[in-house]
């Protein structure tokens, strides 16, 4: 009996093709046994990414992940990014150093003798002065060496004024559209329940007629969240606008000393009144009202408060001064063009009234005058002064001769159109 038939490679192959209709169809590697017979085997290689083949492993990260990605945060979830985003805040205002405020001194002082007095309270940085001609300017560079040497000029009496130290100056802020009657408890309980501390709310006044306003100005104690305050927009059943305040116009004056550029909050200077120019509190003097005032600034017949005074006149016109030195590129560029055109209508030649001959006097037409000032009659018999205004004059005689042939048969076929439109 003869043994039986082997199918043919190509015919297992074809098999296994008909059998697999479905699978991809993956290059066939054949591998030849070890023993001597000539059995042969197909085996499919395999592709990495095929179902069976395990999945590559992901590293496990300690972030946060929600059930659904989509979905809103719950309050654990904000409470615990507010958290984060104040941390931040807060050490980035930590890394910051706040600007320490000069010390101006007025008195008539030792130099020498002084930095001796003040050197023990600000090692180890140190101190810097700037002497003038109104005083002496020190600046230390902390704030403990700062708080020591005011109150050493306290003790001392010495005449003298400072300023706000950052740390503890309010944030301050404009309430509008807010009704003047409004008690300030009930609004301080209103921004207390969102998150803010207030120091001060007082309400506006017009400045004439001293009637209440629908503004409140409201100072916040220091907050790295106080930037926040502005997106508030309705408190006491009130839609509102919460913005900055303006800018003061004028200079700042002093209500203790009468002078310029500083608050009485921190000045230590000899007190001066300001009708009378006394040295002494406004609730000490002792003068008549009726007595004519006394400028304690430069001695004249007004209050010290008087925008008449030559001193609030003179420190007006520095900063008005200030401002116009700092002209733009466009600025400049407009002036400059201004001034170029100017001169060229300046030196711009007049024009001489043109002389008309008798043959032309028919079709002589209406002219302007051209001068803008004339101080006498131009006869037409006598020349013109400036040469260069004979060329001229010929060319505009010349223009509105050949103009007016152009424009009479225009006029001429325009006319009989509209005569025979009107007998149609």
């Amino acid at each position: 009996m003869s043994p039986p038939v082997k199918p043919s490679l190509s015919h297992s192959h074809n098999i296994n093709i008909k059998n697999n209709t479905n699978s991809p169809i993956h290059p066939i590697k054949i591998v030849k046994s070890n023993d001597n017979s000539n059995n042969w085997q197909t085996v499919p290689q395999r592709s990495p990414t095929s179902p069976t083949s395990p999945s590559p492993k992901i590293q496990k990260t300690n972030s946060f992940s929600s059930k659904n990605r989509f979905s809103v945060l719950t309050d654990n979830e904000k409470s615990y990014e507010n958290s984060n985003e104040v941390k931040m805040q807060s050490q980035e205002i930590s890394n910051v150093q706040p600007k320490i405020p000069p010390i101006y001194i007025k008195d008539n002082i030792d130099f020498f003798d002084f930095c001796k007095k003040i050197k023990p309270f600000t090692d180890p940085e140190g101190f810097n002065t700037k002497s003038s001609s109104s005083g002496l300017k020190l600046m230390t560079y902390s704030i403990k060496a700062y708080r020591q040497i005011i109150k050493f000029l306290e003790n001392q009496n010495m005449n003298f004024h400072t300023f706000q130290t950052h740390e503890e100056k309010a944030f301050r802020v404009v309430i509008r559209h807010l009704h003047h009657t409004t008690p300030t408890a009930y609004i301080k309980e209103e921004l207390h329940s969102l998150g803010f501390t207030t120091r001060l709310i007082t309400n506006c006044l017009q400045y004439k007629t001293k009637n209440p306003l629908p503004l409140f100005f409201v100072d916040l104690e220091p907050s790295p969240l106080n930037q926040n305050i502005y997106k508030v927009d309705s408190i006491c059943h009130t839609k509102i606008k919460i913005e900055a305040p303006h800018p003061k116009k004028n200079p700042v004056q002093c209500l203790r000393c009468q002078d310029y550029g500083h608050t009485r909050t921190y000045c230590h200077h000899t007190p001066r009144f300001v009708k009378c120019g006394d040295t002494h509190l406004s609730t000490d003097c002792q003068k008549d009202s009726n007595t004519p005032a006394t400028c304690a600034l430069c001695y004249g017949d007004h209050p010290a408060s008087y925008k008449g005074c030559p001193k609030f006149k003179l420190l007006q016109k520095g900063r008005s001064s200030n401002k116009t030195n700092r002209p733009t590129e466009t600025q400049d560029t407009s002036t400059t063009s201004i001034k170029t055109n100017t001169f060229q209508d300046n030196n711009f030649p007049p024009l001489c009234q043109p002389q008309w001959s008798t043959s032309q006097s028919t079709s002589k037409p209406n002219l302007p005058n051209t001068h803008s000032h004339p101080k006498k009659k131009q006869n037409p018999t006598e020349p013109c002064d400036n040469p260069n205004t004979d060329s001229v004059s010929s060319q505009l005689t010349n223009f509105l001769v050949q103009f007016q042939s152009l424009i009479s048969p225009l006029i001429a076929l325009l006319t009989k159109l509209i005569e025979t439109l009107l007998v149609k």
